[in-house]
């Protein structure tokens, strides 16, 4: 073949048949759209994801290439010339032969490959087709043993700092979502209601019958936080409240309660969460003169979420029998059973006790409530103060709802004296869906 004078290159591929002195026997060339490829040279064909190479004859042979990945420029379509041939272009390829090689098997919107025909799909490679839970830009789940957001990495979680706060002072919003462990967390909106004394994050404190000091919880209190404080036992913080707020509980609406602390947090769930956990401790100083008492205090955790009542805000912490958290539900310890011990707590001081429900106000007795059986043994009541231990609540949330929120309160029933509060901890999104409760550590 004769190529004469004329000089061919890539950017002067298209002129081809413009070139007079270029001699080719037509069984040496293979037509691509109004251009000419040679025997040998190929053409990449980014629809059906393969490479054509010209043959003898005027025809093409083509076998599978690998499709451009996700940030890739797409192949150059010709090594010689530059230019992307149509479908009909190339001989022996029917237009009905395509099949479909990128899919999304597990329905959580990512595909196993790109396929770049289709630019509307997304870009990140799904390294999980098989698992919803395990998609580009999700949360890593700690200890599955899944790289659950893509990353190339497995359980890289890292705890969340804690806040740099002297010990015992009031927090704010941001430190106590720290402390409870969603830091990094898309939040919409987090606010605290209630006297800033009632707040705290608690780093270090034995009393909390931790032995990690580096760790820290998020606390809220009917009195104040600090358990130096010479009313943190026994004296309220908003005086007058009486009779004039209500319950933060749909359930008991009409209740009206006194020192309430509220801690409402809107987020925007990971994609790829289906549930979420969190761990607290409920101690009060209310035990054992106000068991099966009509006022309590009462923590409760309000949660509104597609998955739960068509968004209803709904109580996801409570005890076996359905009860919120009280001093009466199940989980409440007597102290010769404590799993925490609070002895040297405010919560667990020695002090002549008994359950006044059952000796002197009868007319007070909790409709439904049965006292413990040490109640008929006044000389185990000898501390006044106790706490439900460490527990685990757990909740179902709907994959890929925008918002959810979560409401944290405790309140006194009755006058504002004897507090109680409660321990937040250890907050984490769940890669399945658990039935909502909570149980014991």
């Amino acid at each position: 073949m004769k190529r004469g004078v004329c000089s061919i290159n890539l950017l002067a591929a298209l002129a081809l048949f413009s070139c007079g002195e270029l001699e080719k026997s037509p069984a040496e060339t293979c037509a691509v759209e109004g251009a000419s490829l040679d025997l040998g040279e190929s053409t990449y064909d980014p629809f059906l994801c393969q490479r054509c190479t010209c043959a003898h004859g005027g025809r093409f042979e083509c076998a599978p290439a690998d499709c451009p990945g996700p940030g890739e420029p797409e192949a150059s379509a010709f090594q010689s010339p530059p230019r992307a041939p149509t479908r009909a272009s190339i001989r022996h390829i029917d237009a009905d032969e395509r099949v479909e090689r990128c899919f999304d098997r597990d329905g959580d919107g990512f595909y196993g490959c790109v396929d770049p025909m289709i630019p509307q799909r997304p870009h990140q490679i799904d390294c999980d087709d098989n698992l919803a839970t395990t998609q580009p830009g999700g949360v890593e789940f700690d200890g599955n043993g899944f790289d659950d957001d893509c990353d190339g990495l497995v359980d890289e979680v890292e705890p969340c700092p804690c806040p740099t706060l002297p010990l015992r002072r009031a927090a704010d919003a941001l430190q106590m979502v720290d402390a409870l462990g969603l830091c990094g967390a898309a939040m919409s909106d987090i606010a605290l209601d209630g006297d800033p004394r009632q707040f705290a994050v608690l780093k270090g404190d034995p009393w909390l019958g931790r032995q990690d000091t580096g760790a820290c919880l998020a606390a809220l209190s009917t009195g104040v936080t600090d358990p130096t404080h010479p009313d943190f036992r026994v004296g309220g913080v908003q005086p007058g409240q009486s009779f004039e707020v209500r319950s933060p509980d749909p359930a008991d609406a009409q209740e009206l309660v006194q020192d309430v602390a509220i801690w409402r947090l809107r987020l925007t769930p990971p994609p790829n969460a289906l549930g979420l956990e969190y761990r607290f401790m409920f101690v009060s100083a209310e035990w054992p003169e106000y068991l099966c008492h009509v006022f309590n205090d009462a923590f409760t955790a309000l949660l509104t979420t597609d998955a739960l009542h068509e968004r209803a805000p709904t109580n996801i912490s409570f005890d076996e029998d359905g009860q919120r958290i009280t001093i009466n539900t199940t989980f409440f310890e007597h102290p010769d059973d404590w799993t925490v011990d609070l002895e040297v707590t405010p919560f667990g001081k020695i002090h002549e006790a008994q359950c006044l429900v059952q000796s002197l106000q009868p007319m007070f007795h909790q409709p439904g409530c049965a006292l413990p059986a040490y109640c008929a043994s006044p000389e185990s009541l000898r501390r006044r103060g106790s706490g439900s231990g460490w527990l685990t609540t757990r909740a179902p949330i709907a994959q890929g709802e925008p918002e959810i929120e979560l409401v944290f309160s405790v309140h006194d029933g009755s006058d504002g004296l004897l507090n109680s509060m409660v321990l937040l901890d250890g907050f984490r999104w769940l890669p399945w869906s658990p039935a909502v409760g909570t149980a014991k550590e």
